[in-house]
């Protein structure tokens, strides 16, 4: 995509599809642009996401789009062995919606305008977190929100005081420190409360702890 471009949420997602630069894959997106009269326009696609932070509160947290199809034929594939009433009732789990290069029949391959797009005027001092799976699976918004509250404090202090060096430093180790506690929560199989867990129980799988196999894209503004 040319960045040079002065590309919104809205026109991103189809660029990316229609110049063709990646000739095969998927991916889920994440698309956040901060305008000139301080909104903030996004546009989020699967299952990472974004958060805003005011306050000292979760002022808005993105929601995961899954693809919602029938488990019948996955279960008989696999052989595993979930009761007859969940066989009829759980949709397929894990499977977001993303961008992909095939569109051959039965692989997941939506399109750019089903996006979940929102528009946010910002204030002062909002700290706007995107992060990716690997995060937002092993981590409650509550919990991102009670680890980085000292790291806010200083960053918000330190930009007030101009100090933008500083402010880079914070969020950098806020990070970092957000990273190392996702993978710590994916592996602790004994973490019941898990948010990946959880959404697994509600449909219907027994799943204790986070999810494993994680990565990481994490950006933080103020």
């Amino acid at each position: 995509v040319d960045q040079k471009k002065n590309l919104d949420s809205s026109t991103f997602l189809p660029k990316l599809i229609n110049e063709k630069q990646v000739q095969h894959g998927s991916s889920t997106a994440c698309v956040l642009t901060f305008e000139s009269n301080g909104n903030l326009d996004t546009a989020n696609l699967g299952d990472s996401g974004f958060m805003i932070i005011r306050s000292k509160k979760v002022h808005f947290k993105s929601q995961e789009q899954q693809v919602s199809i029938p488990f019948f034929s996955f279960i008989k594939k696999k052989k595993l062995s979930l009761s007859r009433q969940y066989q009829i009732t759980v949709a397929f789990f894990h499977a977001p919606f993303q961008l992909s290069t095939n569109s051959q029949k039965g692989s997941i391959s939506n399109n750019p305008d089903e996006a979940s797009r929102k528009t946010f005027q910002l204030l002062k001092n909002d700290i706007i977190l995107v992060g990716s799976d690997g995060l937002f699976d092993n981590i409650f918004p509550e919990e991102i929100l009670e680890f980085l509250q000292n790291f806010i404090d200083e960053a918000i202090k330190s930009l007030n005081n101009h100090q933008i060096d500083k402010v880079e430093e914070i969020l950098k180790n806020a990070s970092k420190f957000l990273v190392e506690k996702a993978f710590e929560f994916a592996r602790d199989e004994n973490r019941l409360a898990a948010p990946f867990a959880v959404n697994a129980r509600l449909s219907g799988l027994n799943y204790f702890g986070g999810f494993h196999f994680i990565s990481f894209c994490l950006f933080f503004s103020v």
